[in-house]
């Protein structure tokens, strides 16, 4: 998960506010950075233009490499599927994350 770190250089001439596009940098998420990551989660006027998480679920694997290319992952992936939306009902929708380099990978989720 990454994160983006932001370092306001701001400057108010006539009542506009200029900020310095270039200090906007990605790091990877950390534990430490969760009252950054808590100011814009949980203020509603930010979130209400995200979606809501409610009806969504993320859906994952990892196999050993003797195992792979033996159709394991799209089995398995196939009956979690069906138990996850059995199971439950308001999952509107089920996302996977996939290295864009791992073709099999993108394979099983199709």
């Amino acid at each position: 998960m990454l994160g983006v770190r932001i370092t306001l250089k701001a400057s108010c001439g006539q009542g506009a506010m200029e900020i310095d596009l270039s200090s906007i940098t990605l790091r990877p998420f950390k534990l430490i950075y969760v009252d950054d990551l808590m100011l814009w989660a949980g203020d509603d006027q930010v979130t209400k233009f995200i979606g809501d998480d409610r009806f969504r679920a993320d859906i994952g694997y990892a196999i050993a490499g003797k195992y792979w290319g033996q159709g394991i992952a799209t089995r398995a992936g196939k009956i979690a599927v069906n138990e996850i939306f059995k199971d439950f009902p308001d999952v509107l929708r089920l996302q996977a994350y996939v290295y864009e380099k791992n073709k099999a990978s993108q394979e099983c989720y199709k």
